[in-house]
């Protein structure tokens, strides 16, 4: 399943092109069949590909709506992909086209971030709005997508990959041992967004991040 990176940089400097390079490389076994890179000032997204599903051959994603100027990136395998087909009057002739990537992103073209509520299956997405100076995550009911994600006063960037993140050496690499203790006892306790990495969060599952 293809995988999801991006970067917004609060303070509203450019964002760094060596930065998304790094995180590419970072998560070069999530794209085998290539993927594509955004820059849109103070904030890129990216997506590294895999053809999973026959329409997947069919994905151009990140995405920018000429309308309004937002960016998109996914990753998504739907499972109620008629029903959006036809929610969103995609005909049969042009579903063999449309990519699961391209339907969650029309999907929330459509209906903003109600379209959680819409979309079943495996799936993350990232919407930049520039006008509103906007990020919005979400990620799938059941958590079968992974989502983690670095905060600080100067940049805000997130992955399917712990790796693409670790890789921008954004803070020391340290290891959280009580976590790995618990996971590996198989605690009962719900983790929330704590990840092995103290500095690095994870996006819990059915929840939206802005």
């Amino acid at each position: 399943m293809s995988g999801i990176f991006g970067v917004l940089q609060r303070d509203n400097a450019p964002v760094a092109s060596g930065m998304f390079e790094a995180m590419r490389r970072a998560m070069t076994g999530w794209g085998p069949d290539g993927g594509d890179v955004w820059l849109g000032g103070c904030c890129g997204l990216g997506q590294a590909r895999q053809h999973s599903t026959p329409e997947a051959h069919c994905e151009c994603l990140p995405n920018v709506d000429a309308a309004d100027g937002s960016a998109f990136t996914a990753t998504a395998r739907l499972d109620n992909r008629q029903e959006l087909l036809n929610s969103l009057g995609i005909s049969q002739a042009n579903a063999q086209t449309a990519a699961d990537g391209e339907l969650l992103r029309r999907a929330y073209l459509r209906w903003g971030k109600r379209c959680v509520e819409r979309v079943y299956g495996d799936w993350s997405f990232a919407a930049w709005h520039p006008v509103e100076r906007r990020l919005f995550l979400a990620r799938d009911h059941y958590g079968a997508t992974a989502l983690y994600y670095y905060v600080d006063d100067r940049i805000f960037a997130f992955a399917s990959s712990r790796k693409a993140l670790l890789a921008l050496q954004l803070a020391p690499r340290e290891m959280d041992e009580l976590y790995l203790a618990q996971v590996l006892v198989a605690w009962l306790g719900y983790h929330g967004e704590r990840t092995i990495h103290p500095e690095l969060k994870r996006l819990p599952p059915a929840h939206c991040l802005t």
